[in-house]
């Protein structure tokens, strides 16, 4: 009865120190090796003025920097039509 125990307490110790052992997913990729796109930029969410070429916190707020993208409709200059130009 008492080898029984011992055995039954050391599969159980052994399975969940199986279950919870050190799983890494092999899709984490460090932030830093990660290549940003042609005008992309780091920024605030809360405070978009607040730019930056690498990662890491505002220093407005401490909030993580996200990455923006700047697409082809961001740089397109806006056109006045000639008749609303008054002469």
């Amino acid at each position: 009865m008492k080898k029984t125990m011992i055995i039954s307490t050391f599969a159980a110790f052994l399975f969940f120190g199986i279950s919870c052992g050190n799983k890494t997913a092999k899709t984490d990729v460090p932030v830093e090796t990660e290549q940003l796109a042609e005008g992309a930029y780091y920024t605030c969410p809360m405070h978009p003025e607040v730019q930056s070429e690498k990662p890491g916190d505002c220093p407005k707020c401490g909030m993580p920097l996200e990455i923006k993208e700047v697409s082809k409709t961001d740089t397109v200059p806006m056109i006045m039509p000639t008749d609303s130009i008054k002469k």
